[in-house]
């Protein structure tokens, strides 16, 4: 293939010889006035705003101005492609249970200086919510584990308290399970062990459904109720967050960088204010940090009762409701994990204590009571981190585009 060479007319008056060609078939114009434009496509239009450049289409402006507004223009596109994909995270786990996840980006963030946690080196998803009791009853009606309980994944001595939310019957082998309410199906579940969290994301992970196992997976469990802890496995698809992951979520700021100090896009750095709401009645809840104040409906509220009010990365009650598990375990005593945040039986002076700057509560792993549930974590979906990853590429092409056209144009 051979290349031609052609001339420019410069604005110093002076021809500097152009490398053309690039597989194109065509004659070599020999007026400097007659060069093939190649790249122009269409008339010039009549408005007297647009102008054509030499290695661009019509466009609207003139000179650097015209570079500006495409640089802006690839760069605006790729930033909707990236809201795109933090916006579509609604991840089907299986064909029974369906949660809501938020993708927690920017990663090797710094580190929260308060309680030493919240670094995290990739990408990761978090369900928006605490798991349910109709996620939770799903999962017990669809797995060999909820049919036998031998496992402890139904918290029998608990099923008597008026907190506990799902009712067992049947018989060995072919329990049944269904929720105490219609009206609890969508508040958190509690009463649950750290084992039975563990078992409820290999249950996610491996189909959500009763061939699915909830002894492999995220955590090779193998029968185990008590003892240390058991580490997440290398390709872990739906687990327990880790406790920087959990505080990543619930407390940092990616566009300042820094962390506040509640889990609450409108709460920073203030002390809270205000009293706990009545039953039933959220008026009285600190309109700065409403997600705190959960002491409604008989002590839980739905998941995301409190919707205007999220951590920024659009979590909810990530302060309140029910307090949260982590697969952190203390490396003082391997038999308990990471507990974080308040819950509804939190009076405003302990709620305060669960904020940023203060470590977590280390809880043995077999405990289960009232106040006490989970949410879960997840890798990324492909299609979501493809999207993402497009969004940032594009806008990063535009700019290097527009920087590149500033020096050489």
């Amino acid at each position: 293939m051979s290349t031609f060479v052609n001339f420019d007319q410069h604005d110093d008056g002076e021809e500097r010889p152009r490398a053309v060609g690039f597989g194109r078939t065509r004659e070599p114009m020999m007026g400097k006035k007659k060069r093939p434009d190649y790249r122009r496509q269409g008339s010039a239009p009549q408005n007297s705003g647009m102008c054509r450049r030499s290695n661009k289409k019509w466009t609207w402006g003139v000179g650097r101005s015209a570079r500006m507004l495409d640089a802006r223009g690839q760069s605006f596109a790729g930033c909707i492609a990236l809201l795109l994909a933090l916006a579509a995270s609604v991840a089907s786990a299986g064909p029974v249970v369906t949660l809501d996840l938020g993708l927690i980006g920017n990663p090797g963030n710094t580190t929260k200086a308060g309680n030493g946690f919240g670094t995290v080196g990739t990408y990761y998803q978090m369900a928006r919510t605490e798991t349910t009791n109709s996620q939770y009853v799903a999962f017990l009606n669809n797995s060999e584990a909820g049919k036998t309980n031998l496992l402890g994944v139904f918290s029998g001595s608990s099923a008597g308290n008026a907190a506990y939310r799902i009712q067992q019957s049947g018989t060995f082998g072919n329990y049944t399970y269904s929720l105490k309410s219609a009206d609890s199906g969508d508040k958190p579940v509690n009463f649950v062990s750290w084992w039975s969290a563990a078992r409820f994301a290999n249950w996610l992970s491996n189909g959500a459904d009763l061939a699915a196992s909830t002894e492999t997976g995220s955590y090779t469990l193998n029968g185990l109720t008590s003892g240390p802890l058991v580490g997440r496995n290398a390709g872990a698809i739906y687990y327990l967050p880790s406790a920087d992951e959990w505080t990543k979520a619930a407390y940092y700021n990616a566009t300042a960088n820094n962390y506040y100090r509640f889990a609450s896009v409108s709460s920073t750095n203030s002390a809270l204010n205000g009293t706990l709401p009545t039953a039933g009645n959220s008026s009285t809840a600190p309109t700065a940090f409403a997600a705190t104040w959960n002491a409604v409906s008989a002590g839980v509220t739905p998941v995301g009762y409190f919707s205007t009010v999220t951590s920024p990365y659009g979590m909810y009650d990530m302060v309140g409701n029910v307090n949260e598990m982590t697969d952190t375990a203390n490396s003082a005593n391997t038999s308990q994990y990471a507990l974080f945040s308040g819950s509804y039986a939190s009076t405003q002076v302990q709620i305060e204590l669960f904020d940023s700057l203060t470590a977590p509560s280390f809880v043995n792993g077999t405990t289960e009571n009232a106040p006490r549930g989970f949410r879960i974590a997840a890798v990324p979906e492909p299609s979501t981190l493809v999207l993402a990853s497009i969004g940032l590429m594009v806008g990063l092409v535009g700019w290097s585009g527009w920087l590149k056209r500033r020096t050489v144009g």
